[in-house]
């Protein structure tokens, strides 16, 4: 998997591309049924706190970001294969 962005300019325009991604709910709701992840919260309370107890939000937030800089950030015009 490619790494993200670490340049202060890149970096702070690759969060506001996270954050644009984050904010769509049909975008989260496609990278939640492409990964099996839960970043909607959806799911009985049961599921929601094992969820919590195991830490799989983190990962998941990880894999939104890394999936953002694959599926958005990496093909939009003008930015390089590396990234940049």
């Amino acid at each position: 998997m490619k790494t993200t962005p670490t340049q202060p300019a890149c970096a702070s325009a690759f969060k506001a591309c996270v954050m644009l991604c984050a904010a769509d709910v049909e975008f989260v709701a496609a990278f939640d049924r492409l990964t099996k992840s839960n970043l909607q919260g959806r799911g009985s309370p049961v599921d929601l706190a094992i969820d919590d107890a195991t830490g799989r939000l983190p990962e998941d937030a990880k894999l939104f970001v890394a999936f953002v800089f694959d599926v958005v950030w990496s093909r939009l015009d003008g930015v390089r294969r590396d990234g940049w």
